[in-house]
């Protein structure tokens, strides 16, 4: 992402090199005009206006290929504040995040089947304003919330999320919180904001293209093209959920046929339950039975790996991407998964002399969608 020489310092410079110092601090002045193509005159002049407020400050020196030494500059994490909601199947949490994407503060409450919309909004509020009014209040700058699709983000609307939201429809939460504080707020995607927490604060091999993707109970999936959140025309590309892995299947039931339906945690221990397995198994209890050999729950991870090669070798022929991060609870099996898959799409995929996909567990397998929203709100800001 490069910024624009103007006379004047703008607000969308400020906010591309705030982020640059969030991705690839610390980092020295020369070396953020490589990261943002600003001129030195422009970096230095927004580097001192963040050093005055106090979110930047300076933090050692390296040597230069010239043989000098160059001071290095770092976020100050707690300097800006974000409220973050993070809105799953089954609970909230709600808390404070700072600029690292360290959360100082949270509190969780669980959402049941029949929850109404009024009694969900009125939780929100009131853990909030418990937030909002503690020691931090004049550093919030920015509320973000991370919900299932579909969404209507610039309004700021839940719209219909699937199961276990029944009561939770056409919700205008962005728009309550915003008069209820009067403070910036951005609703968006928890696939998309998860995505945001690795690519602010993990991919430390400094990726610009990779897919993100969690394997929960359902599946999800995020595409980063060139630093950037890929939305697509509709706001829902990377949908990895609804990739086809079973043309005969396709639309006897909502998405059947699809990745959802085979490789999910639910849909796996369905399976594992329905072919032999004990009727209360769980996702724990067949990583584990795998690990020591059991027969029966090797069949389940090479069920599950086998439906993740299929689409993940067709994601990247399409989008010729440069790694995969894999979040959710399949990483409990971590060690059975990632080795074999890193291997078996490298040798499978379409043209593997001439490139090579890094598959990689994401930094932060839980709470991505709570960490990553402070990332959110300097994406947004950058935008305005």
């Amino acid at each position: 992402m490069k910024g624009v020489n103007h006379h004047s310092m703008n607000e969308s410079n400020k906010y591309l090199v705030l982020r640059a110092i969030s991705m690839f601090g610390p980092c020295s002045r020369t070396q953020l005009c490589e990261h943002t193509q600003l001129s030195k005159m422009t970096i230095t002049n927004l580097v001192n206006e963040y050093i005055r407020q106090g979110v930047v400050e300076e933090s050692g020196k390296i040597e230069t290929a010239a043989g000098r030494r160059a001071g290095l500059l770092r976020i100050v994490p707690d300097s800006l504040l974000t409220l973050g909601v993070f809105v799953e199947r089954g609970f909230t949490e709600i808390g404070m995040v700072n600029l690292n994407g360290s959360i100082l503060r949270s509190e969780r409450f669980e959402i049941s089947p029949t929850e109404a919309a009024d009694e969900f909004m009125d939780t929100i509020l009131h853990i909030c304003t418990k937030l909002v009014n503690d020691e931090w209040k004049d550093r919030i700058w920015g509320i973000g919330i991370s919900a299932p699709g579909p969404l209507d983000p610039e309004r700021g609307i839940i719209l219909e999320p699937p199961g276990g939201f029944k009561g939770l429809v056409n919700i205008p939460i962005g728009e309550v919180l915003y008069k209820a504080f009067g403070i910036p707020t951005y609703l968006e995607l928890g696939t998309h904001v998860g995505a945001l927490s690795e690519l602010y604060y993990g991919n430390k091999q400094g990726y610009t293209n990779f897919l993100y993707m969690i394997l929960n109970e359902w599946i999800g999936g995020c595409v980063v093209s060139d630093q950037k959140v890929w939305q697509g025309a509709s706001g829902l590309a990377g949908l990895m959920g609804g990739m086809v892995v079973d043309r005969d299947s396709l639309g006897k039931k909502s998405m059947s046929g699809c990745l959802q339906e085979y490789a999910s945690i639910s849909a796996l221990i369905e399976y594992a339950r329905e072919n032999g397995g004990d009727p209360d198994i769980t996702w724990n209890e067949i990583v584990s039975k795998a690990r020591h050999g059991d027969g029966f729950a090797c069949t389940v991870i090479d069920r599950l790996l086998r439906y993740l090669e299929t689409s993940l070798i067709s994601a990247i022929a399409l989008l010729d991407i440069q790694c995969i991060y894999i979040s959710g609870s399949a990483l409990l099996g971590e060690d059975l998964i990632i080795p074999r898959l890193q291997e078996s799409i490298n040798r499978l995929m379409f043209a593997p002399d001439t490139r090579y996909v890094n598959v990689l567990a994401a930094r932060y397998p839980i709470n991505a969608e709570l960490i990553g929203i402070t990332a959110l709100v300097m994406e947004r800001h950058f935008e305005r």
